[in-house]
């Protein structure tokens, strides 16, 4: 299938509901890019430690193991294996809880930050590409719909 054929292909068949679609649409999107994004990784770093790295600097907080295996929808051994790995290059730093030290609260160091930015800075070439398509005006819009589903998508997924 040629590009051109893939950009008029719609996101499902005419019986597909627009919610299915927009599903469906959002997949491709995340497909493509968590790919293109692995492939601008530097090397031993995977996209799950960015995301770790990614969740501790946007919420400038110390989470515990438990909440970032929640939040990654991940088993707390998957979140303890990719913490480690972390807390070997000094991406994170562990802390015993107070009460419970066999709880270990995880930060971002400043390492870990400038790791962060140095990925996010690598990516920066693509974001011309980006405008060329899509008005800021059009982003924001967009963000705040995404932000929504999202938010939708973690009061199912958290439920308990």
């Amino acid at each position: 299938m040629s590009k051109d054929a893939h950009l008029e292909s719609d996101a499902g068949t005419a019986n597909d509901s627009v919610e299915f679609k927009l599903f469906t649409e959002i997949d491709m999107i995340a497909h493509m890019s968590t790919t293109l994004f692995q492939r601008a990784l530097p090397v031993g770093t995977s996209v799950a430690q960015f995301g770790v790295l990614n969740r501790l600097a946007r919420l400038s907080k110390e989470e515990t193991i438990t909440e970032l295996a929640k939040a990654f929808l991940v088993s707390q051994p998957t979140m303890t294996s990719t913490i480690k790995k972390l807390v070997s290059k000094g991406h994170v730093a562990l802390k015993s809880g107070e009460r419970d030290r066999r709880q270990k609260f995880v930060s971002i160091t400043k390492a870990g930050l400038a790791h962060r930015e140095a990925i996010t800075t690598s990516l920066s070439p693509a974001y011309p590409q980006l405008q060329t398509r899509v008005t800021s005006e059009e982003l924001e819009e967009t963000l705040t719909v995404l932000f929504r589903i999202r938010e939708m998508l973690e009061d199912i997924a958290y439920a308990d």
